[in-house]
């Protein structure tokens, strides 16, 4: 199978579980972080003042990668933001510096790119963003999946580089429900830190 591929049912597996079945105990607005041992790395966010927050590992060693991601999601998990590590790999497979056009035409063919467009980090930075909607029936059909995500959903992709290594950063809601939580995901956005470890 395709590295690419596999990265990309791993991580929609990941968010449709997620999105439908996580537990997470509710505190007070927060940050959250966690350590990224493998790329030497302290990732951080802060939840909203009403959502659950969390952390997420998983190793899956035929792709020599140990995932961590951090993870908040609304209250009755309507809605969701991950940031997650991405195996050393998809620094050699994926274009993420080589211009946009080639990831949109590898999206298109596994789930309906809405739009593109350039969001600021908290750095500063300028990265390319892509909002995808996503069907059951496409998690079925594409990756050959029985999956828990059993209602449309809009996502935001944004494959994000610091010292050479990659993280992804995500969040979405139901179809069509993206405007809702734009402030929220707008401000969990802007706490995102990325530190070297000494």
């Amino acid at each position: 199978m395709n590295p690419i591929i596999f990265l990309l049912i791993i991580s929609l597996c990941l968010l449709s579980v997620i999105f439908v079945k996580c537990q997470i105990t509710s505190t007070e607005a927060r940050t959250e972080s966690f350590v990224d041992n493998t790329n030497n790395m302290v990732i951080s966010l802060t939840a909203p003042e009403t959502w659950n927050s969390g952390t997420l590992s998983v190793t899956i060693p035929k792709l020599d990668w140990k995932v961590h991601s951090l993870i908040t999601a609304s209250d009755n998990a309507s809605s969701f933001f991950a940031v997650m590590n991405l195996p050393s790999l998809v620094n050699l497979m994926l274009p993420l510096r080589q211009g946009p056009g080639i990831m949109s035409e590898f999206l298109k063919k596994y789930v309906n790119l809405k739009s593109e467009f350039e969001v600021t980090m908290s750095d500063g930075s300028s990265e390319h963003a892509y909002l995808i909607g996503v069907t059951p029936e496409q998690i079925k059909e594409h990756f050959s999946l029985h999956s828990t995500l059993n209602r449309s959903i809009d996502v935001v992709l944004i494959f994000n580089e610091h010292l050479g290594s990659s993280y992804l950063i995500t969040y979405g809601t139901s179809s069509g429900k993206l405007e809702q939580f734009q402030h929220q995901f707008q401000s969990i956005l802007n706490s995102i830190t990325f530190k070297s470890i000494s």
